[in-house]
């Protein structure tokens, strides 16, 4: 027959038993939820710089690499413009843009300008509200 003692302990081994699963089911719901968390900050994209940079170090460091990107962008555009200048037209040819005001000005139409101008149709839409007087631009291009 079982005594009492032996049912008390039955019980504890119940308890106990039972307390291992909840346990194991925690740590599992907790690798999940750490799994899910680094495939969200995976899908995310970190921004280049910190934004919150305190450590005065770092924020010498992000402004020398600014500095240096922008040095590099100013020399970029600055040998671009040397090509350019030495590429350039005679002063006597006009500029496409210059002509395109011109045609624009004389009433153009917007075919005229894409053909003549090499102007994309938006642009020669907002050439002719931009130059082409106040009736064209009230009808709307």
């Amino acid at each position: 027959m079982i005594n009492e003692t032996s049912i008390l302990y039955l019980l504890l081994a119940a308890n106990l038993l039972l307390l291992l699963v909840v346990f194991t089911a925690l740590l599992r719901i907790d690798a999940r939820c750490r799994r899910l968390e680094e495939f969200k900050l995976s899908i995310l994209e970190k921004p280049e710089v910190a934004p919150a940079a305190t450590d005065s170090s770092s924020v010498v460091d992000i402004l020398r690499r600014l500095e240096q990107r922008f040095a590099r962008v100013q020399r970029s555009i600055e040998s671009a413009a040397t090509d350019n200048v030495a590429e350039s037209r005679p002063l006597t040819q006009s500029l496409p843009i210059e002509n395109a005001v011109r045609m624009a000005k004389q009433g153009a139409s917007v075919e005229d300008l894409t053909r003549n101008c090499g102007l994309n149709i938006g642009e020669a839409r907002l050439m002719r509200k931009l130059h082409g007087g106040a009736q064209i631009a009230a009808v709307g291009g």
